[in-house]
């Protein structure tokens, strides 16, 4: 058995199609990715190393998401799983994340713009948020299959009371055993809202896009910290004379200070 590769779980001939051109761009970057694709219906492809076919029944948007939980751990087949949304475009290779499961039990990244409400004993855990789903790098553990068993029990039982399934995911953390690493928005640059990157190149870029292409070379236009501006669909930076005499003004503020 391959011992890491790559996961997609997808229902319907829309997601299947995001998939391929996902792992399309996934296969320009890492050539010899394993991928494996979990769906509802036999489907073929060569660009899936592995189709599994597990039975799903659509009654709601959310079924798709429970579906999405039940399946991504009990069904990959790999010790090593990175997890991706249908709707992604893989920038460069991201193979360094499976090499952090030596010392974590699973890579995720922050939801910026998810304000759900956990849920902690009877009342809201304040100042706590959900991390994404969509894109999760994991091993096999005890701590993990109990982490994503708690996770999917959740989602079961509180569906009507979350929006989507990274709450229960946070919900499910606040007693987990498993060691989490969160990492940098350039695995998962979300295209929907205003965001700032560190100076370094996106490497997923996940949301809808007609031309991926285009969209990182604006990403990754400039090497140093910008912002993306999901209505212009460009990043913006400040000029680097501005950023020398602003950072010289607040050197020059900080030694003005008293120090003990």
């Amino acid at each position: 058995m391959t011992t890491h590769g790559y996961l997609y779980i997808a229902n319907g001939r829309v997601y299947v199609d995001e998939a391929l051109n996902s792992v399309a761009s996934l296969r320009r970057v890492e050539p010899e990715a394993h991928v494996t694709l979990v769906t509802g219906e036999p489907f073929e492809s060569p660009l899936f190393d592995r189709v599994i076919v597990e039975p799903f029944e659509v009654d709601s948007w959310k079924s798709g998401l429970l579906y999405k939980v039940r399946h991504m751990y009990a069904s990959s087949p790999y010790d090593r799983t990175f997890f991706v949304d249908s709707d992604t475009y893989f920038c460069d290779s991201c193979r360094e994340l499976f090499h952090l499961l030596d010392f974590y039990d699973l890579c995720i990244t922050d939801a910026q713009n998810d304000c759900s409400e956990i849920r902690s004993g009877n009342g809201v855990l304040r100042g706590y948020f959900p991390y994404c789903t969509g894109i999760m790098v994991f091993r096999k553990s005890d701590a993990n299959r109990q982490l994503f068993q708690s996770w999917l029990e959740i989602y079961e039982t509180k569906m009507s009371q979350y929006q989507h399934d990274q709450g229960p995911l946070a919900e499910a953390l606040l007693n987990a055993t498993a060691k989490l690493y969160v990492a940098r928005n350039i695995y998962n640059a979300k295209l929907n809202y205003h965001v700032s990157y560190m100076a370094s190149k996106v490497k997923i870029i996940h949301g809808r896009a007609d031309d991926y292409e285009a969209v990182r070379k604006a990403l990754n236009s400039t090497p140093v910290n910008r912002s993306w501006d999901p209505i212009s669909r460009q990043c913006g930076q400040m000029p680097a004379i501005r950023y020398v005499k602003a950072y010289a003004k607040y050197l020059r503020r900080m030694f003005a200070r008293p120090h003990d």
